[in-house]
């Protein structure tokens, strides 16, 4: 498999054959730290750095927007439908 480690640097989401760069086309996005292990409310134990934070809405905490308030804005709203009144208390 190509991430056996199941790893979340993006050098485990380059093609298997060897390119000059890396990755045909475009680099990949990074949204987030490489070791974003073990997060409360992830369906897994890793997500790779190219997983957008849209994709784990349940798992985001509050340090992984790094001021982007639009973001935060989004992750308040999901919150305060999705998650009981005393894990979004401020």
């Amino acid at each position: 498999p190509q991430n056996p480690w199941e790893a979340n640097t993006l050098e485990w989401t380059t093609p298997v054959e060897h390119l000059h760069g890396n990755w045909p086309g475009e680099i990949p996005t990074v949204y987030r730290w490489p070791y974003d292990y073990s997060k409360p409310g992830a369906e897994e134990d890793f997500i790779p750095q190219t997983v957008p934070f849209s994709q784990t809405m349940s798992s985001n905490l509050p340090h992984d927007f790094e001021g982007n308030t639009e973001a935060e804005e989004i992750q308040k709203e999901w919150d305060a439908k999705n998650k009981p009144a005393a894990e979004t208390a401020e």
